[in-house]
């Protein structure tokens, strides 16, 4: 396992995530996914993921995040998701004068952070949700713009995720048992929803070290 470790570049950057069930360290790869890592840091100096209930459960995979800004789920209508982002300041300033279908948030360039020394082949490694295979998920204007700041934490290894989504982080340390206690919250088998939606697991806060 160690050998696993020791291929994957140094990391440069940490975040703690406090999690109703404990804290989550992840160390991140700021220098591979320059991009990805400056989006992530700046939508966590903004509280965007505070109170964020974690939406998709699935055992022994992964647990995702990021869905609504209200932290419910409800789907938030892309009008206000766009109101959001055009506030954001992790989103670049000529955001008003592009497309929403084109690649103002630099989405082809995530595909050059997509490095042969980070992958899927162990647990905790923390992935953007968008992914860089266009699928009906990507082509839709309304699911990508709900996509785009989510993320997940593997729960295994899963190599079939390899060259499909950014790893840009990994869990650190015994911290990995928080994530995990997380994805044995009982959940649709199907689309991972947690079963008790009045107390479901969701973020506190992130605080960036």
């Amino acid at each position: 396992m160690s050998q696993v470790y020791s291929t994957e570049p140094a990391t440069t950057g940490r975040v703690v995530i406090e999690t109703t069930l404990g804290s989550i360290d992840v160390n991140l790869w700021c220098k591979e996914c320059p991009t990805t890592c400056r989006t992530f840091l700046q939508l966590c100096l903004d509280g965007y993921y505070d109170g964020m209930i974690f939406h998709r459960i699935l055992s022994e995979f992964l647990i995702q995040t990021g869905l609504t800004h209200n932290a419910s789920m409800a789907a938030v209508p892309s009008s206000k998701m766009d109101t959001y982002l055009k506030q954001s300041t992790a989103v670049p300033t000529n955001y008003r004068e592009a497309s929403m279908t084109g690649d103002l948030l630099g989405w082809e360039r995530k595909k050059l952070e997509v490095n042969p020394r980070i992958r899927f082949n162990h647990r905790g490694q923390v992935a953007a949700a968008f992914p860089l295979e266009e699928s009906s998920e990507t082509k839709d204007e309304e699911s990508s713009i709900m996509l785009r700041y989510q993320f997940f934490v593997t729960l295994d290894e899963a190599p079939f995720l390899d060259a499909k989504h950014v790893a840009f982080g990994t869990v650190a340390g015994s911290t990995m048992f928080n994530a995990l206690r997380i994805g044995r919250i009982d959940a649709d088998d199907q689309t991972g929803i947690p079963s008790d939606m009045d107390a479901p697991p969701r973020i506190k806060s992130i605080r960036i070290d």
